[in-house]
């Protein structure tokens, strides 16, 4: 549900990726799927994670990475 969504975008801006570090890859500006994926990494979370929080804040289209989005089956 959306209030799940919003629930979990809150959770990795502030639990998930460090704030200081995530500004600076924002003013990077390179957000191609090489520079998330090494970001991801030295934060220590998925690639989705990142990707998901670019989305939401305008800096990623909504249709960028979809192979890299995981889908759940209830």
């Amino acid at each position: 549900s959306s209030h799940d969504v919003v629930r979990a975008t809150s959770y990795a801006k502030n639990i998930l990726l460090n704030q200081f570090n995530y500004r600076d890859f924002i003013n990077e500006k390179d957000f191609s799927l090489k520079s998330i994926s090494s970001f991801s990494e030295f934060n220590n979370v998925c690639n989705f994670i990142v990707i998901g929080r670019l989305k939401e804040e305008g800096y990623l289209d909504k249709s960028s990475f979809a192979r890299e989005r995981i889908k759940y089956h209830f």
